[in-house]
């Protein structure tokens, strides 16, 4: 014997695979901004003003996921679907390719102030 399935429940399961999406999204945009970050050293300001950038454009388009998709509805479970998603990718992606970054950062930096100190001394 079938049980037949609401139509509703493919629109909710919809909801739920697309924002784990938009979470693993989010998260490869914030990624990229870390790394950014690591490349290129940023002040206190500077930062401040990117985090609350992203935190808006995140804002907006989880209220827009749920506005298109859900009618406006709050669903608890897209936005902790949306949350498993970037914590998902940080833990599997995002975090290894900052610990891959990480270490050439390092090496360059210590370069340049090893060049610097050896210039400096020599004069």
């Amino acid at each position: 014997m079938w049980i037949q399935v609401q139509d509703s429940i493919y629109v909710e399961l919809k909801l739920l695979g697309t924002s784990f999406l938009l979470g693993n999204l989010l998260m490869l945009l914030y990624g990229i901004l870390l790394c950014l970050r690591r490349l290129v050293v940023h002040n206190r300001h500077v930062v401040a003003w990117e985090d609350g950038f992203f935190w808006v454009v995140a804002s907006v388009s989880i209220f827009l996921l749920l506005f298109v998709m859900n009618e406006g509805q709050l669903r608890f479970y897209a936005l902790a679907s949306v949350a498993l998603g970037m914590w998902l990718h940080f833990k599997v992606i995002t975090k290894k390719i900052l610990a891959k970054i990480s270490i050439p950062v390092y090496n360059i930096k210590q370069i340049e102030k090893a060049r610097r100190n050896h210039g400096s001394k020599s004069e």
